[in-house]
């Protein structure tokens, strides 16, 4: 399910009339070579999985997120609204913990922010249990 990041300005307030053009996405207006490049990885866990072109597209698209936040008086799009993010730790680390779960939250995320050592995962237990 792809999921845009509407502009501040065009934010709807009511339903727009059915003959209305869809409103500008900042994902419309991140790089157009995203299309023609293979999809995003499912995953980002170095950046080494990013080749340069993606790079410049990822840190592309993080301006246009900050272009289109800073103008509002709340601060937070609606992105993952009614969506729920967990943050799994399994080792302290808070500072990392800290920025995702704002990040999160600036995207209108329910945020769960678990940590392995205060939970049965430290006594032998797996996550299924």
């Amino acid at each position: 399910m792809a999921t845009t990041l509407t502009h501040p300005e065009s934010a709807p307030t009511a339903a727009p009339p059915a003959e209305a053009p869809a409103a500008p996405t900042v994902a419309a207006t991140a790089s157009s070579t995203a299309a023609a490049r293979r999809p995003w990885p499912r995953h980002l866990l170095t950046a080494a999985d990013l080749d340069h072109d993606a790079a410049v597209e990822l840190l592309d698209t993080a301006e246009h997120i900050h272009a289109a936040i800073s103008g509002r008086a709340v601060r937070k799009l609606p992105t993952l609204r009614g969506r729920t993010v967990v943050n799994m730790f399994f080792e302290d680390s808070t500072r990392t913990r800290i920025s995702f779960e704002a990040a999160a939250k600036r995207l209108s995320a329910d945020v769960i922010n678990f940590s392995a050592k205060g939970s049965s995962l430290s006594k032998g237990e797996s996550l299924k249990d």
